[in-house]
């Protein structure tokens, strides 16, 4: 087995591990920030710890409520993950983004009051 696949394996598990220990088994929504997009999966953190989630063809993607590409999602954006167990790490099933800025420069992830948005209206 080759370095790459060895650490491959490696990983994998211990995403799997931290994804069952941590409650993610359950369809309950994940809350975090995107941190990597690859074509086949996404990487968020949750505080300190980083999460993995498989996206396959069937994964819904929005981003402001809009139905939008995995590669349209902006690195550092708040995402609402739903995901399911999956082979090697979970699968997510959804996934709702908000953008960094609106269209006015204003970041996105902020209300009037100066507070961090919630993800209230995405949690349908």
């Amino acid at each position: 087995m080759t370095v790459m696949k060895e650490l491959a394996v490696v990983k994998s598990a211990i995403v799997l591990v931290a994804w069952m220990t941590s409650g993610m088994a359950s369809s309950e929504p994940v809350d975090g920030q995107l941190v990597a997009v690859q074509p086949t999966e996404i990487t968020i953190t949750l505080k300190t710890q980083e999460c993995f989630f498989a996206v396959n063809d069937k994964t819904k993607i929005t981003l402001d409520g809009r139905t939008a590409k995995l590669t349209e999602l902006p690195l550092g954006s708040r995402v609402l993950v739903v995901a399911e167990q999956g082979d090697a790490v979970p699968l997510a099933k959804r996934i709702s983004a908000m953008s960094l800025f609106d269209g006015n420069g204003t970041p996105a992830l902020f209300d009037g009051n100066g507070a961090v948005a919630q993800f209230d209206t995405l949690r349908r």
